[in-house]
């Protein structure tokens, strides 16, 4: 494995996005480095953000995924020396000028990310996502909706602004209970719906969960995927009456392992036959830190809400001995 891969990601770093890429250019003979300043005649690969002019010395391939939709960048000018551009995404790019354009989505590895089943599911939806401030959003209102009736189960940071008691979960505790349910809703940004797709619409059904997703924003063909006009109780009459978690999650497996071939075959790439153990392995390891981190970040927060009245009002006794009044 002498080739070396260099992905770089400007603004942030999806941590499932960045694992599935890891094992899948790993399985195609590369060493992969994330934001380490690439050698100027290997492949790179740039996920997230605007590079500016950092890279216009760079001279070897480049495979660029547009999957966040916030820029609309003009790669032949970001790149002018890079040998072949190809970018990767659902939508036509802005500006197709010295690049190659290939329809489709990031790698997706299940080996990583299917948790076993549960012989028990829970027939409450879930909702699996941090708040989204979108205004005037009917999507986002009728999230709101659901959660304050009872309706959804929700999981995710920020919604203390709506008086929502709730918590984040790390990737583990996330497809954990993606496993435990029937289905999930998610909600996108109103500028991805339609150009992009979630993270939850492999990931649930990779894991036996279906997903209700905003109308014209799931891509025909993907398992698990339900697309509706409106998020409403009434949306659990689309499920089938007799759902088998088993069959999704086999029939998403098959289907992302064959769209990540189709895509490293337009990518010029050649896959071994199965995703590298020892990257996997890896990926485990990295999600069960990023757990272990997760939990003890949670812990942390509730036991400083708790200790923090109870100084204050030691502080406040111990000033009054200091201090009587009279």
């Amino acid at each position: 494995m002498g080739r070396n891969c260099w992905v770089m990601s400007y603004d942030y770093v999806d941590l499932d996005v960045f694992l599935n890429i890891l094992v899948f250019y790993r399985s195609a003979g590369y060493r992969v480095h994330l934001n380490r300043t690439p050698a100027s005649g290997d492949l790179l690969v740039l996920l997230r953000g605007d590079p500016g002019e950092s890279l216009t010395g760079h001279c070897g391939d480049v495979h660029i995924y547009d999957y966040v939709k916030e820029h609309s960048i003009d790669w032949a000018e970001r790149l002018p020396a890079a040998s072949r551009i190809r970018l990767v995404s659902l939508t036509a790019p802005a500006h197709a000028e010295g690049l190659e354009w290939l329809r489709g989505y990031l790698p997706v590895v299940p080996e990583i990310w299917q948790q076993p089943l549960p012989r028990r599911r829970q027939s409450r939806p879930l909702h699996i996502a941090n708040w989204k401030p979108l205004r005037d959003d009917p999507y986002q209102a009728q999230i709101m909706e659901l959660v304050r009736s009872g309706f959804l189960e929700v999981y995710g940071g920020k919604w203390d602004r709506l008086g929502v008691e709730t918590h984040g979960l790390s990737y583990l505790e996330a497809n954990s209970r993606l496993a435990g349910a029937r289905c999930c809703y998610g909600l996108m940004y109103a500028y991805q719906r339609g150009t992009t797709i979630s993270g939850r619409m492999w990931q649930a059904p990779l894991n036996g969960c279906v997903v209700f997703s905003e109308e014209g924003t799931g891509p025909e063909g993907i398992p698990g995927v339900i697309t509706v006009e409106r998020f409403e109780p009434a949306n659990l009459d689309c499920l089938p009456e007799e759902p088998s978690a088993e069959s999704l999650a086999r029939e998403a497996a098959t289907y992302w392992r064959q769209a990540s071939r189709c895509l490293a075959q337009g990518l010029g790439l050649t896959l071994s036959r199965q995703p590298s153990p020892l990257a996997v392995m890896a990926c485990r390891w990295r999600l069960q830190r990023q757990h272990m981190v997760t939990v003890a970040a949670r812990l942390m927060a509730r036991l400083r809400r708790f200790l923090g009245p109870r100084r204050r009002l030691q502080a406040w006794r111990q000033r009054a001995e200091r201090f009587p009044s009279g």
